[in-house]
């Protein structure tokens, strides 16, 4: 009986080891559980946190995205009104290029012009010059005709008059109207014998 007794208080002592070691392991693990959930909250919470912050960069890239594709637009426009200057300059450089070669024209056909006028105004001095050199050679010639006129008529009224005379008879018989008509032909370059 003493030996059932030891034995039974040995499997009680053991017992109660095994449960306190079965307490023991029991709150470890629910220790471990407490510290397993609140490690789990709190990643879940950042989990949830991060999932927000996820959420908010794709809304701030979807804006973003939205407005590069108005910025995209924008650029269109203005590119196509870059390319629309950049033709109009284009159009104005060759409007420039034409004006200088028409530039460069005009002052040729001015230094033309300038030569043209130099060469008329000599052609009118020369034409002037020769219509006064034919006046002059008109009058020269209307002033011989009239003295060769005016010797013609003398001459005819000597014959007329003196038929048979010689000239040194004549002039003696006119006195000095005779010395005029002696005069009248020396210039006409006739000369009288001596009387």
């Amino acid at each position: 009986a003493s030996e059932l007794e030891r034995r039974l208080r040995e499997a009680q002592d053991e017992h109660r080891r095994a449960e306190q070691r079965y307490a023991d392991l029991e709150a470890h693990l629910q220790a471990q559980a407490r510290d397993l959930q609140a490690e789990l909250r709190a990643r879940t919470e950042e989990l949830h946190e991060r999932d927000a912050l996820l959420r908010r960069r794709d809304e701030e890239l979807l804006e973003v995205s939205g407005q590069l594709g108005d910025l995209q637009g924008l650029f269109d426009e203005v590119n196509r009104q870059l390319q629309t200057e950049c033709n109009r300059i284009g159009k104005l450089q060759e409007s420039v290029a034409l004006c200088a070669k028409q530039a460069k024209e005009l002052e040729q056909l001015q230094a033309m012009l300038e030569d043209s006028h130099q060469m008329l105004a000599q052609v009118r001095d020369a034409l002037e010059a020769e219509r006064a050199e034919r006046v002059r050679a008109a009058g020269l010639l209307e002033h011989e005709q009239q003295r060769t006129q005016l010797l013609l008529d003398v001459l005819k009224g000597f014959k007329e008059r003196l038929q048979g005379l010689t000239p040194q008879v004549l002039l003696s018989r006119l006195g000095g109207a005779g010395a005029d008509a002696k005069a009248l032909l020396a210039s006409a370059g006739v000369t009288l014998p001596p009387m």
